[in-house]
């Protein structure tokens, strides 16, 4: 009898204490999450001190933003055996501002696309190197950093799809300024947004509003268009 109570004490300290320990997990992991987005921040900063003040390229920032494949912009390096097939955040790689890959994932990733799963990618440089962080679209690029507005945002937690989206209530997100820091989405504005399939055709357009949240801090008014390009950032407009 004694046994049977203290198996069901025990019992009902771990389901008290569970969820306890799974939240502590989790906002350490976001801490980590942070300091990759930081990192990257600064390496994008000496990036672009470096080429006169413009940002990364991408190959696919040339594409109709209304055409956009959200998961390219999630490359570091291209679909190729060639060493030197860069892209976006990859560039920080090859300009060696940064040479750790594990900054490039995040620890709460629940995806498809672990570090170890492009290990030997990245040892080899040979091949699709698909990180946990999303790289914006720019209409121009080479994107010049000193025409975008402050709290436009440059990088991301994974857009690709909702496995992506690394935390599901929030994303931490690197802006213009070179500030990192974490966006609320307790209600799951974007996680809803977010595509269930790399192959869905409105992903595009659900990864702009996406975008456009992350710069006003919270859910536009209107989630049915206002996306511009007005020479300072590709932004939303609250209407």
């Amino acid at each position: 009898m004694d046994l049977l109570v203290s198996m069901s004490v025990i019992a009902l300290l771990l389901a008290i204490l569970l969820p306890s320990l799974s939240r502590a997990t989790e906002s350490a992991r976001r801490v980590v999450c942070l300091s990759n987005l930081k990192q990257i921040g600064l390496a994008t900063q000496m990036y672009v001190d470096d080429h006169d003040g413009y940002l990364p390229p991408s190959v696919f920032s040339k594409k109709d933003p209304n055409q956009l494949v959200p998961q390219d912009m999630q490359l570091a390096h291209l679909k190729s055996a060639d060493p030197g097939a860069w892209d976006g955040l990859g560039w920080l790689v090859a300009g060696e501002y940064l040479n750790a890959a594990p900054i490039f994932y995040c620890p709460s990733h629940h995806g498809l696309h672990p570090e170890q799963r492009y290990e030997e990618a990245w040892a080899m440089l040979n091949g699709e190197i698909v990180t946990n962080y999303q790289y914006r679209f720019f209409p121009q690029d080479p994107m010049p950093l000193a025409e975008l507005l402050p709290m436009t945002t440059i990088v991301s937690d994974g857009l690709r799809t909702q496995l992506d989206y690394n935390h599901r209530v929030g994303a931490n997100v690197l802006r213009a300024d070179m500030s990192a820091g974490w966006y609320t989405d307790e209600q799951g504005f974007v996680y809803d947004l977010l595509p269930r399939s790399e192959d869905d055709v409105a992903a595009a357009k659900q990864v702009l509003v996406a975008w456009g949240t992350f710069d006003l801090g919270r859910p536009p008014a209107n989630t049915g268009g206002g996306f511009v390009d007005d020479a300072t950032a590709f932004r939303i407009i609250d209407e």
